[in-house]
């Protein structure tokens, strides 16, 4: 009886901070986030966890980091000056739109990539392969976001926003860019 009094538990922290976070979280954190599922279960399984903790590592791998943190004066720069030697290709700062339950302060995510690519690997087309449908991503969501977007041949600037850019377009679909005017809710 004791395993099923703690699995029900459990179950039941689980459901409710599910819900905090759905109703707490911006849409766009999980569209951004819909490709580190176990980073969300970690996160819905043990929010309860930032009474007592000042972070939460939901994944730490060599090329990210993501962390839930309580949401103080000074946490990204406390982040910031820990990842000093390393270069950051992505970053993603979200917080909550309602305070953390039974605290006065809200949730913050922090989520880094670190798999930058210089000019000249870039140029040089070394070790950087964009796949066809993300640069059709990065051309639909340049159209829409600017009335001008370079096509003409010969443009030696997309290729660059393309690379730097293929992770945030696999993240990204028209109908939740920011460009495209609608809300997912």
């Amino acid at each position: 009886m004791k395993t099923e009094a703690g699995k029900a538990r459990r179950e039941s922290t689980l459901s409710v901070n599910r819900h905090w976070l759905r109703e707490s979280m911006n849409p766009y954190y999980f569209i951004s986030m819909r490709d580190e599922p176990k980073a969300n279960a970690m996160l819905e399984r043990e929010l309860h966890s930032l009474h007592d903790c000042r972070r939460l590592v939901l994944a730490d791998r060599e090329n990210a980091l993501i962390m839930a943190l309580v949401n103080r004066p000074g946490t990204l720069y406390e982040t910031l000056s820990r990842l000093r030697e390393r270069e950051i290709s992505y970053a993603m700062i979200s917080h909550s739109e309602k305070p953390l339950p039974l605290m006065e302060h809200s949730l913050e995510i922090q989520r880094f990539e670190f798999d930058r690519k210089s000019n000249q690997e870039i140029l040089a087309g070394k070790r950087v392969v964009v796949p066809e449908a993300v640069k059709r991503k990065v051309n639909v969501q340049g159209r829409r976001c600017r009335e001008t977007w370079p096509e003409r041949e010969g443009n030696d600037r997309r290729p660059l926003l393309t690379a730097r850019t293929a992770g945030c377009a696999i993240r990204s679909t028209p109908a939740s860019s920011p460009c495209s005017g609608s809300d997912p809710r």
